[in-house]
């Protein structure tokens, strides 16, 4: 089929319009839809990859948090010693010397006679001195003294949002020494 005049000179002021675009570094026409299509597509990724950013940091968040398990788990029956083994069988000892500000769990079989004390105590360490370590002991909200060669098996770190949980966790096992 012929073309209309008016459908070429159509055509041709399109292709002189784009010509003059092209010179001053302009795209054409039909660049422009799909460059703002691309925009569009770009800016509703952006949202979604903020959205899967969000979703990646808190998982991230929960996979630090190795103990957020255990008070998930609980039912309210568990004995002090068995949520004592579920927590230090989620982390990882950090050996027998600890660093003034951090927080740790361990057991711990105390020596002095009739003394009462917290088999599995949760401390925010103070002071470290050459006979062992101060801390606050967060199940009985004060400050106790702990011998190195009384410490079970070792010391074992957790973060501040570990402490949080393992606050809602009734592990603390006071006994008293005879």
């Amino acid at each position: 089929m012929a073309e209309s005049l008016s459908e070429r000179m159509a055509a041709a002021a399109k292709r002189n319009k784009d010509a003059i675009k092209n010179k001053r570094g302009i795209a054409p026409e039909k660049n422009t839809k799909s460059t703002l299509t691309t925009r569009t597509k770009v800016k509703k990724q952006e949202g979604s990859f903020v959205t899967r950013q969000k979703e990646k940091l808190r998982q991230e968040r929960e996979s630090r948090n190795r103990v957020s398990h255990i008070l998930n788990d609980l039912i309210g029956t568990e004995h002090p010693d068995d949520l004592m083994y579920k927590i230090i069988g989620s982390l990882s000892s950090s050996g027998r010397t600890p660093q003034e500000g951090k927080y740790y769990v361990f057991i711990y079989n105390a020596k002095t006679p009739n003394l009462r004390y917290d088999q599995h105590p949760m401390v925010a360490v103070t002071d470290v001195f050459e006979w062992g370590f101060r801390g606050i002991n967060f199940h009985w909200n004060t400050y106790r003294n702990y011998t190195w060669n009384e410490i079970v098996d070792g010391l074992y770190e957790i973060t501040h949002s570990e402490l949080t949980d393992l606050d809602g966790v009734p592990f603390a096992r006071f006994r008293m020494n005879v």
